[in-house]
């Protein structure tokens, strides 16, 4: 089979397609186009278009003479040579400038760029031969409108807020009319996949038929033999929402996706760096939006006549017009869910005889997990020898769970206290914070204070418990035993400023409290705004516990609402019967997911029940029955044996 030549190796063989020979004469002689235009986006130079306008050639041709060259009696040997080499390895084969040595000893007199070329051609035909026999299938990289994209990822670098960040640029290009959307996010996680394609699909109009990816975590659980793969369950959710076909690569073959990988490296240097800097990542997208169209309108297609822009548009009427609403789970869209049915909950006048909403308790959840998944998944001896992951709930004095978080087995939870109840409206709204033991740390003390809470925690422990004051010599000798220690109080006077730029990064949002304490605690020597915390904590510390001596009706509060979180814990056990209660969610996107799906989940199972609830009570009351509020109180909304967790099955009869 002979190859197909390019508009340049056929400009200088004199030879020009029949086609585009017909597309020239017509925008030359019907649509007057200059001859510079023509020969930007044919490729051809203008003096050979002119040839052909002005001598009116059907099928221009040009016998290429016959001129032999020193080498033509060495052929054969060379040839010889080439063959007798590919049975060997590639450590034992023979260069080009080896060769040209040995012929020169034979007499050859030519220079050795001769036998270079001779080189490259032979191998190029016997590539060619290679593909064209039964031994393998050449397949061009030619596809049919509407017939396919191909995706792929890189790493580029923007100005973004006034900072210059690494940034994960998906990069979606149709096969046929080479029209392309460039999209720039923070990771490389499902969200910013679905969000990729779904702006693509609304930007091109409509979806092709199939998929052309590399084996890329977020779509490929586990690459088998061949063309084998174990899809992500999301990933083929995704694909079935846009009904079109996912086609995977061989592990690396990246010329089978070859025009997108090009545009990989085209974009750097048609957008990224003439790149402005951007006040955020919508406006850098938006305008890598407008950026890519302006380059489809500039851009000739290089195949088929006309730029990127008009090949697209006549592309478009065999592109799949599909549903192109964000059909996929984002963890915004979760929370505003939980957000509103918490919400709506609240606003039940059942509600009301739990609490006012503004005391929450927090504790965590053990899940096992299979040990495929992420470095989340580590064991913890506490809870046997089998990996898993904890999921820190809190819920307020009316049994919502405004707030769920997926940490490590092994880590001290006390740090995301702080984050449950800054990362939702429901939990900036409570005021007193109940925990166990373990959340029972000077800097939760001195952060929840800053931040306007209330933090009680059990107090398991008591006897081993001290108290820390400014003056310790001062204190009455019969305390002297429950001294710990004196508070530095210049410490807290000069790191004052820092200290309170730290909680307004936390109360902004700007910065997480675990991620922030997390640094503190990563340098080698303690940081001073660390050791700062510690000290505002124990005063703190101190106070608190003076007061959960003195007065028995918060340590009863405490326990009520601990109580209250470990209920929660035991509808969710009832609710997560499927896959044997474990998690098998392989990354920690998918398990943050799965635990706040089942969040999402109990927090419906808790309206339910609060509703119907309120519906009974007033219903005794309509009958004359008394329903007295110091009663109602001790009801709880996380009941289900009145629910068919696992459906009901009906047989059919036989006949």
């Amino acid at each position: 089979m002979q190859p197909c030549l390019g508009l340049k190796q056929l400009e200088a063989y004199g030879v020009i397609d029949m086609g585009f020979l017909k597309v020239i004469r017509k925008w030359a002689l019907r649509d007057k186009m200059p001859i510079r235009e023509i020969a930007r986006r044919t490729g051809i130079s203008r003096n050979t278009i002119k040839k052909y306008l002005r001598e009116g050639i059907v099928e221009p041709a040009f016998q290429t003479p016959d001129r032999p060259s020193k080498l033509d009696p060495y052929a054969k040997q060379l040839t010889a040579w080439l063959v007798s080499d590919q049975r060997k390895s590639r450590k034992e084969r023979r260069t080009a400038k080896l060769m040209h040595a040995d012929l020169v000893k034979l007499g050859y007199d030519g220079s050795y760029e001769r036998v270079a070329a001779f080189v490259r051609e032979w191998k190029g035909e016997r590539q060619r031969a290679h593909h064209t026999t039964d031994r393998g299938t050449f397949v061009p990289l030619v596809f049919a409108p509407g017939e396919a994209f191909q995706f792929d990822w890189s790493e580029d670098w923007a100005y973004v807020g006034g900072e210059r960040i690494k940034l994960q640029v998906a990069h979606i290009k149709l096969s046929h009319s080479r029209a392309f959307l460039v999209r720039a996010y923070l990771l490389q996680t499902h969200e910013m996949l679905f969000d990729a394609h779904w702006h693509a699909f609304r930007v091109f109009e409509g979806v092709p038929g199939r998929g052309i990816y590399d084996n890329m975590k977020t779509a490929v659980d586990k690459v088998g033999i061949g063309k084998k793969r174990d899809v992500n369950a999301r990933f083929t959710a995704m694909t079935s929402h846009y009904v079109f076909d996912p086609e995977f690569c061989n592990p690396a073959a990246g010329w089978e996706k070859g025009q997108v990988e090009k545009n990989v490296r085209d974009a750097r240097h048609r957008m990224w760096q003439l790149m402005p800097a951007f006040p955020d990542l919508d406006a850098l997208n938006a305008w890598l939006e407008e950026r890519c169209k302006l380059l489809w309108a500039e851009t000739a297609h290089g195949t088929l006549p006309g730029s990127i822009a008009d090949v697209w548009e006549a592309e478009k009427p065999a592109l799949m017009l599909s549903r192109l609403s964000r059909w996929h789970v984002e963890s915004e869209a979760m929370a505003r869910a939980l957000a509103m049915v918490i919400e709506g909950q609240s606003a039940l006048p059942m509600a009301r005889f739990w609490g006012a909403g503004q005391t929450a308790s927090s504790d965590g959840q053990f899940f096992p997990t299979t040990r495929q998944g992420e470095a989340m998944n580590v064991i913890n001896a506490r809870y046997g020898h089998e990996p898993g992951l904890k999921a820190y709930t809190h819920a307020s004095d009316q049994f919502s769970p405004f707030a769920t978080q997926t940490i490590p087995a092994t880590v001290n939870e006390a740090p995301y206290i702080l984050d449950g109840l800054l990362m939702t409206d429901a939990g900036q709204k409570i005021r007193e914070q109940y925990a166990d033991t373990g959340g029972f740390t000077d800097h939760v003390f001195a952060v929840t204070a800053l931040l306007g809470f209330q933090f009680s925690p059990r107090i398991r422990d008591l006897p081993s418990k001290r108290l820390y004051l400014f003056d310790p010599a001062a204190c009455p000798k019969e305390l002297k035993g429950l001294i710990g220690g004196k508070i530095r109080q210049s410490l807290i006077a000069s790191n004052w400023p820092d200290i309170l730029r730290s909680v307004a990064t936390m109360a902004s949002g700007a910065m997480s409290p675990s991620q922030l304490l997390r640094k503190f605690a990563s340098y080698p020597r303690q940081h001073e705004l660390a050791v700062t915390l510690r000290e505002i904590g124990r005063v703190e510390r101190t106070l608190f516990i003076i007061d959960w001596l003195l007065d028995a009706d918060m340590q009863r509060r405490a326990q009520v609402g601990l109580n209250k979180g470990e209920a929660h814990h035991a509808l969710k056990n009832a609710l997560r019967i499927g896959r044997q209660g474990e998690i098998r969610d392989r990354t920690s996107e998918g398990q943050h997911f799965r635990m706040a799906g089942l969040n999402l989940l109990a927090a419906i199972v808790i309206y339910w029940n609060t509703k119907h609830l309120g519906q009974a009570v007033t219903s005794r009351r309509r009958e004359g029955l008394d329903c007295l509020p110091n009663l109602l109180a001790h009801i709880s909304p996380l009941g289900w044996a009145h629910i068919l967790l696992t459906g009901e099955y009906r047989w059919p009869k036989r006949a």
